[in-house]
């Protein structure tokens, strides 16, 4: 669902980038924390009842946006020195927020989560044919052997503002069964007679997972890397592409993004649909990838993730998916760029990196009133 706002409106009640649970002395997503949009609204700095609390520059790691600038006001000339978003809270507010909630009552989840549980029903077709993407079948052995060998604590945690989300990306040179061998996970034989190797690996499911990819890209020839992530407590994550723009710009056609979870809770993913006009606000639409599924999306494509229900986490893995062909082979063994090497979250828009993608990339509308209900 689109509609069009006032630039003003836009920023002030769009807090999808910076939520925090309520108990975290970061919280700013209280309903008198306003985001303002500085190119537009400097006399809003000049209001006595708002006083400055933060930047969305100065808590993200530099090493996941481009930018890593703070903002610094020019109290005499009350404008920004640098990023034009900033934080700023009512200290006694006159006026009331805008509310984007569902109207009051209960709202069913099912009116805002969108369960991708066969492509042939009409509402998950339309999402699909909407973003371009694939839901395929995987293994219960495969999702099985990758439960077990996901570590009990991942490594690292996403360095987006809100923090909740923790990874641990596996090397490139490993296919799910060399994940699984690695973590030194063996597989019971089980007696159901399917094809394993001698490790108990079961190759029937490793070979139609990799079948499935390649029918479903329509490509013979690829490579993919895979990443476990689950979700400590559910603040949705702000709007994002997965690669830097430049990458996209000059092998996006070639690179893919895969989600599918680990645990019979299944995992949950925010995706947006591209808008062309920047004064357009788009929202969201919140998809439950079932256990057993797996969602395919283009590599550009707008997405968050940040959801938790259940006591897993939502454990879950994230496939990088490469094509190859057309030279990308050689250009790496001439030292060029190994591109599954190199993903890294972009928040911003792609000819504006002054402008955050979430300030017109919104929450799907009632979302908030499941986040501590339906969400963990």
């Amino acid at each position: 669902e689109r509609s069009s706002r006032s630039s003003e409106s836009r920023c002030r009640w769009n807090n999808t980038c910076f939520r925090r649970p309520p108990s975290d002395p970061r919280h700013f997503a209280s309903p008198q924390t306003l985001l303002i949009d500085l190119d537009r609204s400097e006399k809003m700095v000049a209001r006595s009842d708002f006083r400055l609390v933060g930047t969305n520059r100065d808590a993200r790691s530099p090493s996941i946006d481009s930018f890593s600038s703070t903002v610094t006001v020019d109290v005499a000339n009350n404008k920004p020195d640098a990023s034009p978003c900033l934080l700023i809270r009512a200290e006694d507010a006159s006026e009331p927020l805008a509310d984007r909630s569902a109207p009051d009552g209960d709202v069913a989840p099912s009116a805002i989560v969108v369960a991708l549980d066969s492509p042939s029903r009409p509402e998950v077709a339309a999402i699909l044919q909407r973003h371009d993407a694939r839901l395929v079948h995987v293994g219960a052995d495969l999702l099985r052997g990758l439960r077990e060998a996901a570590p009990d604590r991942l490594a690292a945690r996403v360095g987006d503002y809100n923090e909740n989300l923790m990874y641990e990306m596996r090397g490139g040179d490993l296919d799910v069964a060399g994940i699984i061998r690695s973590a030194g996970r063996r597989l019971d034989d089980g007696g159901d007679g399917s094809a394993r190797d001698d490790g108990g690996m079961p190759v029937d499911d490793v070979r139609d997972f990799e079948t499935s990819l390649r029918r479903a890209l329509g490509h013979d020839d690829l490579r993919y890397r895979g990443s476990f992530m689950r979700t400590d407590v559910s603040i949705p994550q702000p709007a994002h592409v997965d690669y830097d723009y430049p990458v996209l710009s000059e092998h996006g056609r070639r690179l893919h993004l895969a989600f599918f979870p680990l645990t019979e809770e299944g995992c949950y993913l925010q995706l947006w649909q591209h808008e062309d006009d920047a004064e357009v606000e788009t929202e969201g639409t919140v998809v439950h990838i079932p256990h057993g599924r797996m969602l395919i999306v283009p590599s550009d494509t707008i997405h968050g993730g940040g959801f938790r229900r259940g006591p897993t986490g939502n454990l879950r893995f994230h496939l990088y998916v490469e094509l190859l062909g057309d030279g990308n082979t050689e250009e790496e063994e001439d030292g060029g760029p190994r591109l599954l090497d190199r993903p890294v979250n972009r928040y911003t828009e792609r000819h504006d990196r002054r402008r955050e993608l979430c300030e017109r990339y919104v929450d799907a509308r009632g979302l908030d009133r499941l986040v501590g209900t339906f969400f963990d």
